[in-house]
């Protein structure tokens, strides 16, 4: 037998929050960075980064730390 859960994180019946931003925040702290994360799923980076902001949006707080620049910033 296989137990399968999923939680999803609705506001007004929108949900803002599920497997895909979880997978997403899980590849964050692997790559160290939203661009690798976003690759590692073939995902567009602009896609990736409006998923975590409406993460945020939805939880009031943010998800993750955020620097400009890359290896040089």
């Amino acid at each position: 037998m296989k137990l399968n859960v999923q939680i999803r994180f609705l506001d007004e019946n929108h949900r803002f929050f599920g497997q895909g931003p979880y997978q997403l925040l899980c590849y964050i702290q692997k790559y160290g960075s939203l661009r690798s994360a976003a690759q590692h799923l073939e995902m567009s980076y602009s896609k990736a980064l409006h998923l975590i902001k409406q993460a945020e949006e939805g939880f009031g707080f943010s998800l993750i730390e955020r620097s400009v620049g890359g290896k040089n910033g």
